[in-house]
């Protein structure tokens, strides 16, 4: 009824108030469930009742109320001013603050109150256990010592100490650890737990992802504990850590944990922070020599150079506007600075198609820009300018013009780029305010300078001022606009490299590897809090870069035709005795010289002299495919200047010069599979021995071909040249009426199995290196015309273990036709009656041309007869039979232009060439050595056909 009272009391110990401070009258979270009647006066009907709900300390108390009217009186009789009914059901819910201990009488207790004070109803209710709470509790990141830091990002593998005080001793056996961020936990499957009280590990009985149960029983009151878990894995979210510990008194494999006894739920731990992933190492991410060569990724830094270091990275987490981006390079780097000032030094890189703008922009302190490059309509008018950042050493200049609000890169301020290669430009009206004097270069809408004019390209890998401290270890970057969660970013600039013992010495006096490895982290804007502005970190798990010594050396190949086998010098420079990290004396090294494409190792490559040599440098080499790999037992003795270090070698020479034409050494040290050193030369042309072919151009005709060649070396009797013709193209080659021409006497032609012939110089048939030689052999051509890319023949010189020392691998063919031409296939000089022996003496030879069918006006141009080397033209007799235009005659050529209206009739024209015929040419032959008639149409070959001059 109206009036009467509804008492809640608690056990001792409990608090119901709203605050800690004891006011009388608010509840702690005080709610209605299921109660007829309204809370509070505000929520009346006219006629009804309420209740109001008022707390003090453990007692909670409800007052029925009539709700306000304007006019009546209160009513009265036994079922006037009824609230509730009886045996209706009245549910709510209330907060309380537990006491420290469950209380001795641990009883809630309720009682219905009439407004004259008499108890109409009463009950109690069995309270639930309080559990102690530990106190003062910590979690923070634990030093690991072999790596001497802290691992602060998401995903890395840590160590934390958690630190509690039991209020009371309470006889618990296990303790139940969770952590995590949010709905993120530390994973704790591998984790060991160590007593930092007791110095041991404690067992433990059950260790999932989120959760490890420990045995421990829990020290006496008041006493601090500290329990260490390493390794842990962070969580994959950043944010503040949050931990449960809860103490069980038993646990079984069956019933699991029963009867809790003390515990503490979701306190604050330390920060978990992004993390900072570095991106494609040896391909977006590099380290490379800023003068060495580079064939092949990822490049080589060398100790004490100056190299590039390309970053490129990913942040697990947003940096925000005017963020920073810190990167620390390993003890003993450096950053090279652009200006000799520290403090207003200011390092800009900037990626342009996928290449970097070198060098180094250098932007002014305070100044900043960023910006991606896509496409662009260049279509803008182009006017003042103002903003001017210039690039250090080259015209190239990245200028803001206010008048279109337009970032432009180009070669001029003010003056419209024409879309060279290096230039850029970005879209009017986007970006900035009028009036801006620098605003940051905008996302969108950039185009870029290229071959073809005006291109897209790639986006920007990073942007922002540098500022170096540190002694130059530290590059700190200013992000003028929000780089989002996961957005990849990229920072290239110069670095100074250590020497190998400032590694060598960083490694011995401090934990290994740390002398490599990058730390590289981001920072909130300036303002806020100190302790919460780093936002992500790499915790230096990039271990770096490999730096190798530079291998200093040069290859000397004897022969260099194609497909020879030859003597190969290789020379090292190597001023310092051998040694590297860890290696202070190695006792062995194995080094490895990679050929160019095309060249080829023996499986022992140590040439026989380098074999027989009592001090070797290398105790052996075995070759595989291009690569030789030669090992010593004794390093110290590989010491000293190129002319000192040498080896001799045994490679298959390529069959052209190859395309990337760099040998590459490199070597380890001690077995180690870490390249200690790496160097590159430049290789040596591959030059094919000069031969040249004149063959009958008749189609499915058997007439003599000859070879011309030049040896590059001495060939020694016993040795053999090969003729080989095109493949699959039906050239046959035959030794019958083989003519050894200038080829020693006593020299045997053969026809091997596949098509080839093959001519065997006798012991005493000694070639002179560099001395014209010709052979000739007769070959019937195909029925066929044959593509001149696959008329190409091969001359080989062989030795006598069958091995190419000497090659020509194009020879080109003659061009096959029908021919209504002919000639004869040998020729003789007639020599004045007053010629001396050893003196060039006069004489006349006549070249007889059958024609077999009249050949209209026009079909041949003209007539070529070339004499041999040894006979000098002076004048000619021209057949009267057939009409020439004109004649042209030099001492090395004659030619004969036909008339273009005049048919060349059928039968006999014989020319006649005068001239002067050399001692030498005499003692090849009648003819002096080789002559060559040609008919041409226009610079084709319509006829061609070797006369022989040479004796037998």
């Amino acid at each position: 009824y109206i009036e009467d009272r509804i008492t809640f009391v608690a056990p001792a110990g409990f608090n119901l108030t709203a605050a800690d401070h004891g006011d009388v009258g608010a509840c702690v979270r005080h709610e209605s469930v299921s109660v007829r009647l309204p809370f509070g006066a505000s929520n009346c009907t006219v006629g009804g009742c309420y209740y109001d709900a008022v707390c003090s300390g453990n007692l909670m108390e409800w007052r029925l109320r009539r709700c306000p009217t304007d006019d009546a009186a209160a009513p009265s009789g036994p079922d006037l001013g009824l609230c509730l009914e009886s045996d209706e059901l009245v549910r709510f819910a209330l907060g309380s603050r537990n006491p420290k201990l469950s209380p001795a009488w641990n009883k809630f207790s309720l009682r219905h109150v009439s407004a004259q004070g008499h108890v109409l109803s009463s009950g109690t209710l069995a309270g639930y256990r309080i559990y102690s709470l530990f106190e003062d509790f910590a979690a923070e990141l634990n030093m690991t010592h072999a790596a001497g830091r802290l691992f602060e990002a998401v995903g890395s593998e840590s160590s934390v100490r958690l630190t509690f005080v039991a209020p009371r001793s309470l006889g618990s056996e296990y303790l139940v650890i969770r952590g995590g961020v949010g709905s993120a936990s530390f994973q704790l499957a591998t984790a060991t737990a160590f007593d930092d009280n007791r110095g041991v590990i404690l067992p433990w009985q059950v260790r999932q992802n989120d959760m490890i149960i420990l045995k421990r029983t829990l020290p006496t009151g008041g006493e601090a504990m500290s329990i260490t878990l390493r390794p842990v894995q962070n969580p994959a979210a950043p944010g503040v850590t949050t931990w449960t510990i809860s103490a069980y008194k038993f646990w079984n494999e069956v019933q699991g944990l029963r009867m809790v006894i003390s515990e503490i739920l979701d306190a604050p731990g330390f920060r978990v922070l992004g993390y900072v992933a570095i991106q494609g190492v040896g391909s977006l991410s590099t380290l490379k020599d800023l003068t060495a060569t580079c064939s092949s990724t990822p490049c080589a830094a060398y100790f004490g150079r100056a190299a590039l270091a390309s970053i490129s990275f990913r942040s697990s987490v947003p940096t925000p506007e005017r963020g920073e981006i810190i990167i620390r390079t390993p003890p003993n780097y450096a950053f090279q600075r652009e200006d000799p000032d520290p403090e207003d030094s200011a390092i800009i890189r900037v990626r342009l198609g996928g290449q970097l703008l070198t060098p180094t922009l250098v932007v002014a302190a305070g100044s900043v820009f960023a910006g991606r490059w896509t496409e662009y309509d260049a279509s803008a008018v182009f006017n003042s300018s103002e903003t001017v950042f210039k690039q250090a050493g080259e015209s190239r200049f990245l200028w803001w013009l206010s008048g279109n609000r337009q970032w432009v890169v180009s070669f001029s301020p003010g003056a419209k780029p024409r879309g060279l290669i290096g230039q850029a430009q970005g879209p009017p009206d986007s970006v900035g305010a009028p009036g801006d004097r620098a605003p940051t270069v905008p996302f969108d809408g950039w185009s870029v300078g290229s071959a073809a004019g005006w291109t897209p390209g790639p986006w920007l890998r990073w942007y922002g001022e540098g500022r170096l401290s540190g002694a130059g270890m530290q590059l700190r970057l200013t992000a003028v606009v929000p780089m989002g969660e996961s957005a990849r970013g990229g920072v290239s600039a110069p670095v100074q490299l250590p020497t190998l013992q400032q590694v060598v010495d960083a490694a011995d006096a401090g934990p290994a590897g740390v002398e490599k490895k990058w730390l590289l982290q981001t920072n909130a804007a300036p303002g806020g809090l100190e302790d919460q502005r780093l936002l992500a970190t790499n915790d230096e798990l990039f271990a770096g870069f490999p730096l190798v010594s530079q291998a200093l050396f040069t290859v000397q190949s004897a022969l260099r035709a194609p497909f020879a086998r030859t003597e190969l010098t290789l020379a090292l420079n190597q001023p310092t005795s051998l040694f590297g990290i860890g290696v202070p004396i190695p006792t062995s090294v194995q080094y490895q010289l990679t050929a160019p494409v095309g060249f080829t190792f023996p499986s022992e490559c140590l040439s026989a002299a380098e074999a027989l040599k009592a001090a070797k440098l290398f105790e052996t080499c075995a070759g595989l495919l291009r690569v030789a790999s030669l090992r010593s037992s004794r390093p110290s003795r590989i010491q000293g200047t190129s002319d000192q270090l040498k080896v001799e070698l045994v490679v298959n020479i390529a069959s052209t010069t190859p395309s990337l034409n760099l040998w590459l050494l490199q070597y380890y040290l001690q077995g180690s599979s870490q390249r200690a050193g790496y160097g590159e030369t430049p290789g040596f042309e591959v030059t094919p021995m000069a031969t040249s072919l004149i063959a009958d151009s008749r189609l499915g005709y058997l007439g003599y071909s000859y070879f011309t060649f030049v040896p590059s070396v001495v060939v020694p009797g016993g040795w053999s040249v090969r003729l080989e013709p095109p493949s699959s193209q039906g050239f046959e080659v035959s030794c019958i009426g083989f003519r050894a021409c200038t080829l020693p006497a006593g020299v045997v032609c053969t026809e091997t199995l596949d098509g080839n012939a093959v001519f065997q110089l006798p012991a005493s048939g000694t070639l002179a290196g560099g001395v014209a030689q010709t052979v000739a052999v007769k070959v019937r051509s195909p029925n066929k015309l044959v593509l001149p890319h696959v008329n190409l023949w091969k001359v080989l010189i062989r030795d006598t273990a069958d091995r190419p020392q000497d090659a020509s691998f194009e020879v080109p063919g003659v061009s096959l036709s029908t021919s209504y031409i002919s000639a004869p296939d040998s020729i003789s000089a007639t020599l004045s009656s007053s010629a001396v022996p050893g003196e060039d003496a006069s004489a006349f030879a006549q070249v007889p041309v059958e024609v077999d069918r009249d050949l209209r006006a026009g079909f041949i141009s003209e007539f070529r007869i070339t004499p041999p080397a040894g006979f000098r033209l002076d004048s000619n007799d021209m057949p009267g039979s057939l009409r020439f235009e004109g004649h042209a005659l030099s001492e090395t050529l004659a030619r004969y232009v036909l008339s273009n209206t005049s048919t060349v009739p059928r039968g006999r024209h014989t020319f006649t060439l005068r001239g002067a015929i050399s001692s030498a040419a005499r003692q090849l032959g009648p003819g002096g050595g080789l002559w060559v008639f040609q008919a041409m149409r226009g610079e084709n070959i319509y006829f061609q056909l070797g006369m022989s001059g040479f004796r037998g």
